[in-house]
């Protein structure tokens, strides 16, 4: 049957998942597999043997699953003119199939190649010359130095000054028994979770028990089988490099993993090719929720809603914490007004997800971001993060739930007036003048719900009354001024209550101004405009 023909290309080629160094280690464990696999394939072809052409069939699979996670027109080529159900049978055809299958290896090691991945360092301890020499030849590859040593002394000193990724370790050392070497090794914080795989002649069942007990992950007695050896080895490097780089509160990659995703991603993906833009999310009103509900309450919401962002984005996105509450999102090929529908689904369901309170009271969350295209790929993060920062300040606090670019034209911001009025006649008409004095005014006509609403929002200036459902006027005066956003806020008493008791009890809590009902809009207008032009605006 003849090879299934291809789809013709996108015009833009899509851009694989990009992944933190842990993960990349994962896959470059899995490409390595796949080459060794390949090498004995190669071989048996060379030989007209049908069980190695059985097993390239079933390679297959997998290989055009590489190809499809990976931008590598050279893999996908090298693919398509290898038979699907055809047994090799002439000598020609066998030649041919075996510089296609050299072919995809070289795609494969090509693609290695440009994964840029650090080093893992395996610390192997064998005091055995020949088995070391043998063990050495198994584990060097690709990301990989193995540094040996004979002795439990020189393992010590040796970590006490580089860090290592795997130890592979002898029992029956000439300095020490190599299980108070274990001891040793999970007692150091540096090595307490390092992987430790011991290969010894030791074959008691107390012994292997013992070594488990002690913190080995893994057990092999000499003579061991090399093809599950390597299995494990490659299993525990994989799942160790999956632990770091990772913010240990959302679970998101931390800031210098983001900083290496984002170099590999500019070198190898270059921004004239795979356009890739930078997102800085900014979680509106953290420091408010914190004060009003606790740290933990806090850290709820940026994992909470860190996660539901992660699950909105797509498998080519990446998202890391660069500070506390500001986390970073690059998109690659990916134009900016597509980044920007991505954050806006991710905003609305943000947006549509309550938290509760330390008291069980529910409240919403959201964020701000900014959106910056990479024009060149030198460009350091750090950089384009400051300038992501710089567009949302322009915003200044009254950003909430604003997704923006640098091109996103900003109006004057406007002095904020609260007004907490229950008449709604009278709050019309307040609405009404200082809406047209050019303020911008937010109405509300219960004393509790004006003050969770000033706990989350900054105001230049409170008009209040006294008679309120919830929490009357002078309570929620009092509250206010326990705020620190509404320490120096100035604040208007207006109200039916012209008694001195009460006209005294305002400007003891602290009013700026008491006005009486009836009273002249015009009037109040003049001392709104002159208590703002004696305190400066809002931060």
């Amino acid at each position: 049957m003849a090879p299934t023909k291809p789809r013709a290309s996108a015009p833009r080629e899509k851009a694989p998942q990009l992944l933190p160094t842990g993960q990349r280690m994962g896959q470059l464990e899995e490409l390595l597999t796949l080459l060794d696999v390949l090498e004995v394939v190669q071989a048996g072809l060379k030989e007209g043997s049908e069980e190695a052409f059985a097993s390239l069939q079933r390679l297959l699979q997998a290989l055009h699953g590489i190809a499809r996670r990976y931008p590598s027109p050279r893999l996908r080529q090298a693919l398509q003119g290898i038979p699907v159900h055809t047994h090799p049978g002439d000598p020609k055809a066998q030649e041919r199939l075996v510089q296609q299958v050299s072919e995809v290896v070289a795609a494969l090691q090509e693609i290695v190649e440009q994964m840029a991945i650090p080093e893992s360092h395996l610390l192997l301890i064998e005091p055995d010359e020949e088995t070391a020499a043998l063990l050495q030849t198994m584990l060097v590859g690709p990301g990989r130095m193995v540094t040996v040593v004979r002795t439990a002394a020189e393992a010590r000193n040796l970590l006490q000054q580089t860090p290592a990724t795997l130890i592979i370790m002898e029992l029956s050392l000439p300095d020490e028994d190599g299980r108070n070497l274990l001891l040793w090794l999970r007692g150091r914080s540096m090595t307490t979770s390092t992987p430790v795989i011991v290969l010894s002649d030791r074959s008691e069942p107390h012994v292997k028990a013992e070594c488990y007990a002690l913190g080995a992950d893994a057990y092999f007695e000499k003579p061991f089988d090399p093809v599950n050896f390597m299995a494990t080895v490659t299993a525990h490097l994989a799942q160790h490099t999956m632990r770091q780089g990772v913010d240990p509160l959302t679970g998101v990659l931390d800031r210098a993993a983001l900083e290496e995703a984002f170099e590999h991603a500019c070198r190898v993906y270059p921004p004239d090719r795979f356009p890739i833009c930078v997102a800085l999310v900014d979680f509106d009103n953290l420091q408010a929720i914190n004060q009003q509900h606790g740290p933990d309450i806090a850290d709820a919401v940026l994992q909470q809603g860190v996660q539901l962002l992660a699950s909105m984005l797509r498998p080519s996105d990446l998202i890391g914490r660069w500070t506390s509450d500001n986390f970073c999102v690059l998109f690659l090929n990916t134009p900016p007004e597509e980044a920007a529908r991505c954050l806006e689904r991710a905003l609305m369901a943000l947006r549509q997800t309550p938290f509760q309170g330390h008291q069980g009271q529910e409240f919403l969350a959201s964020f701000s971001a900014c959106i910056l295209r990479v024009q060149h790929s030198k460009a350091p993060l750090e950089k384009l993060v400051s300038e992501a920062q710089r567009c949302l300040e322009r915003l200044g606090d009254r950003r909430q739930g604003r997704i923006i670019t640098p091109e996103t034209p900003v109006a004057p911001e406007k002095r904020r007036v609260l007004v907490v009025e229950d008449d709604k006649d009278i709050a019309l008409l307040i609405h009404y003048r200082l809406t047209r004095d050019g303020f911008e005014v937010m109405c509300l006509d219960n004393g509790r719900e004006a003050l969770e609403w000033a706990r989350q929002h900054p105001a230049d200036l409170v008009i209040l009354d006294i008679k309120l459902p919830g929490l009357d006027g002078f309570e929620l005066l009092q509250q206010l001024r326990q705020l620190p956003a509404y320490r120096s806020t100035p604040i208007i008493i207006l109200t039916c209550m012209s008694q001195e008791q009460h006209v005294l009890r305002g400007f003891e809590l602290g009013a700026d101004d008491y006005m009486v009902k009836p009273f002249s809009p015009i009037e109040l207008s003049a001392r709104v405009r002159r208590l703002l032009e004696r305190h400066p605006a809002t931060a």
